[in-house]
């Protein structure tokens, strides 16, 4: 990747690499770049408006996409290791597979995956990588231990859809809380499981903590989004519901879980105006 063009001006993988976002933002947002012939002062404002979150959100990925060039798997293992202290868990698994690809027999490579894995609740793909780990380190104790936790995450998961389906919701939560997110705390999956626990247990103040949680991670979550609108929907609290189902069908107009919330507010509501005029 050789990098990204603004203005006519390239940035350089490298570039980012070595001197980091602290330098570049600065001029990003003073806008010291030539402006582009025939662009208006407005029109290069809107422009570097639209740029920055963009810039800002694939950041990781151009370090990732830079460092991947280099192609000694030490020294890919050092930045992905770095990545992952600083929760960049996608650009460390980028780098990881990029070892692998580079030394299939790189153990440690594996084992950093699966935990990568593991923490985001892909678990057979972690089972896979810690067994990998194995077959090139047979009896290390602390792998075979993190092999057993993460089975046991995986068991509480399906334990746990199994009680939320049969209505045992205060179950779901002892799986959840006591056992999956312990082992596996990115698993978005049991985040929105417990969400909808607590909506059935009519917690609807944890409800929108837990969603809000979610949502500053991934602010587009449909799922999320409906559920923290019902959460305000039974605090009566409709305008707020109201924006969480509009932003999702605007996300997608077709989602029948949020347009099911959404006109049935929007009927509400019409009820009620009515009433309050007899």
């Amino acid at each position: 990747m050789a990098g990204l063009e603004l203005d006519g001006r390239q940035i350089k993988s490298n570039r980012i690499q070595r001197d980091g976002w602290a330098e570049i933002y600065p001029h990003l947002v003073g806008r010291k770049w030539p402006p582009a012939s025939g662009t208006s002062k407005d029109g290069q404002e809107m422009a570097w408006r639209l740029a920055l979150p963009l810039l800002l959100f694939y950041s990781p990925i151009l370090l990732c996409s830079s460092q991947v060039q280099d192609n000694d798997p030490s020294k890919l293992f050092k930045s992905a290791s770095e990545m992952m202290s600083l929760r960049k868990y996608d650009g460390a698994l980028g780098l990881l597979n990029a070892i692998l690809e580079l030394d299939p027999n790189h153990s440690e490579a594996y084992r950093q995956r699966a935990t990568v894995l593991r923490h985001r609740c892909r678990h057979k793909e972690a089972e896979s990588d810690y067994n990998k780990f194995l077959e090139l380190k047979p009896g290390t104790a602390s792998v075979e231990k993190e092999l057993a936790q993460l089975l046991q995450a995986q068991n509480a998961l399906e334990s746990a859809y199994t009680q939320s389906d049969a209505g045992e919701f205060s179950k779901v939560l002892e799986y959840v809380n006591k056992i999956v997110l312990v082992f596996s705390p990115g698993c978005l999956k049991a985040k929105l499981l417990k969400a909808k626990a607590l909506l059935a247990l009519k917690d609807y103040s944890n409800v929108i903590s837990e969603t809000g949680f979610i949502l500053k991670e991934d602010e587009d979550n449909l799922d999320a989004l409906l559920l923290r609108g019902r959460a305000y929907y039974y605090l009566a609290d409709h305008d707020v519901a109201n924006r969480h189902y509009q932003k999702g069908l605007r996300l997608d107009p077709e989602h029948s879980e949020l347009k099911k919330a959404y006109f049935g507010l929007k009927k509400l509501l019409k009820k009620t105006k009515s009433v309050s005029f007899i």
